[in-house]
């Protein structure tokens, strides 16, 4: 086994125990909260600029910034507020371990996502290590075929076929 080989195992178990030590409903309303609070975030700033532009006499760009961090930051608290209080109801129900399987799951695939921002860039130069590798090389195929689709164009420069 190479040194990525320990790194992708060990960051996946340490993602995976936190998933586990977390539960599923606290992991995926954190994702959630993130996705949501920000998309709220890019629909409503330009109400609250305007407020703190009349009201405070802020410029435009520290308008722009303070409304969008206020308003993230607002909805983003409600729905943590929110999961920690399910995540409550779900552990006086009987339902932890559930919940904390569940969390192990979605922590691996947390972990994968991101991971693959990494892995990606390493099958598009193909180091050598990557054939020594016993986590890398199985996913070779799987990769190559994700990277055609993520980039449809085959460079050169930016892939080298293997023989």
């Amino acid at each position: 086994m190479t040194p990525i080989d320990f790194f992708i195992i060990g960051f996946l178990g340490y993602q995976a125990l936190s998933g586990f030590r977390n539960g599923f409903v606290k992991i995926f309303l954190q994702v959630l909260a993130i996705l949501i609070s920000f998309r709220i975030s890019m629909l409503t700033y330009p109400e609250l600029t305007q407020l703190f532009k009349t009201h405070l006499q802020f410029s435009e760009t520290p308008s722009v910034i303070f409304s969008f961090i206020l308003i993230w930051l607002g909805i983003f608290l409600i729905i943590r507020v929110i999961g920690i209080v399910l995540d409550k109801l779900i552990e006086f129900s009987g339902l932890s371990i559930i919940n904390r399987l569940g969390g192990l799951i979605l922590g691996v695939g947390k972990g994968i996502c991101f991971l693959i921002p990494i892995i990606i860039p390493m099958f598009m130069f193909k180091p050598t290590f990557i054939e020594y590798s016993k986590v890398l090389s199985p996913l070779t195929p799987v990769i190559s075929t994700l990277t055609q689709h993520i980039i449809p164009t085959r460079d050169p420069i930016l892939f080298k076929e293997t023989e």
